[in-house]
């Protein structure tokens, strides 16, 4: 699997990591609509339909980095399906996002940071990450934009902090050892925002709480619930706790108050749960995961409900010794 987005009209678009998958467009309730694969001069080409991710800008055209290392663009509108190689300058992206004043941001898989910035129909790269010896790539994993800077999870290098003002990175968060209130890893595969003071970072050594305004991260790990230290991706729901989904199987519920876990397998409902990619939240509460040969569609106040359901069942419910 590779990516979802819901449209303003509720119909939702599901992009698959294989080849000739493309992107697969369902109604509201997961109901097959249609199927877009690219072809050239009649053919389908196979690196083209193996999307990576899936962004939707502020005009309605859907892009859909691919293997090839170039973009496919969708108009809903008339269900056009056409190559753009300006957007990639050879090199894979691995998400896409956009900031309040238009300006869209990518994340590289060796090219580092890249900005469309439309009013003036420019295109830049930015690979000068500081603390540049920590590794050799240039690889960006995440990225989240915010009015006058861009926190960038990098594969190695770290949480970023690019100035959109400077036009340069000017700060960086790596691993200390020696200092307990580091980040806990280098490598940051998704960043969302919890508060206005608070990030939350998926990274290969558990979930990390940034303060932002004190610069104090706080590990939540293995030792401390997870099901597994490589989190892929997390989600805040309405109750304001957060969804983790981990590498190899595994998915939780952090409470944010009290950071007690809570984790799901199997007995929940989860019938496949070796995950391969983020969680993604659409309006009506449903949580969708993609998982090794397939997605998990998720009703998360259901499965909270069935989880109590089974405790009340437990508590209530009377062994007896079998006679011999």
């Amino acid at each position: 699997m590779g990516d979802f987005l819901e449209l303003p009209d509720g119909n939702i678009l599901i992009s698959y990591y294989e080849k000739n998958g493309g992107i697969i467009r369902t109604d509201n309730a997961l109901n097959f609509k249609q199927h877009y694969l690219f072809k050239q001069s009649g053919y389908e080409n196979p690196e083209l339909n193996q999307i990576w991710s899936l962004f939707r800008d502020e005009k309605g055209i859907v892009w859909a980095p691919n293997q090839k290392k170039s973009v496919l663009k969708l108009s809903l509108s008339n269900n056009k399906l056409w190559e753009d190689n300006d957007q990639s300058e050879d090199d894979g992206i691995n998400s896409i996002k956009q900031g309040s004043d238009g300006d869209v941001w990518m994340a590289y898989w060796s090219k580092g940071l890249g900005r469309v910035n439309n009013r003036k129909r420019t295109q830049n790269y930015y690979t000068s990450f500081l603390y540049p010896d920590m590794s050799v790539r240039r690889r960006v994993q995440s990225i989240l934009v915010d009015e006058n800077k861009v926190w960038v999870g990098s594969f190695q290098n770290g949480l970023q902090v690019f100035d959109i003002r400077k036009e340069k990175f000017t700060e960086a968060f790596i691993v200390n050892e020696r200092d307990k209130n580091s980040i806990s890893s280098n490598t940051i595969l998704d960043i969302i925002r919890y508060n206005k003071d608070t990030l939350l970072l998926a990274t290969e050594m558990g979930v990390n709480i940034f303060d932002t305004k004190r610069n104090i991260f706080t590990a939540i790990t293995s030792k401390d619930g997870l099901p597994n230290n490589i989190v892929l991706g997390l989600m805040r729901d309405a109750h304001a706790d957060i969804w983790v989904v981990c590498s190899g199987g595994g998915l939780c519920k952090i409470n944010m108050q009290n950071l007690a876990i809570t984790t799901y397998n199997i007995n929940d409902g989860i019938i496949d749960n070796i995950f391969s990619g983020r969680i993604y939240s659409l309006k009506n509460g449903t949580a969708l995961i993609a998982a090794s040969n397939s997605f998990i569609s998720l009703r998360l106040q259901n499965l909270l409900h069935r989880r109590r359901r089974q405790m009340y069942r437990l508590q209530g419910s009377v062994f007896l010794k079998k006679k011999k």
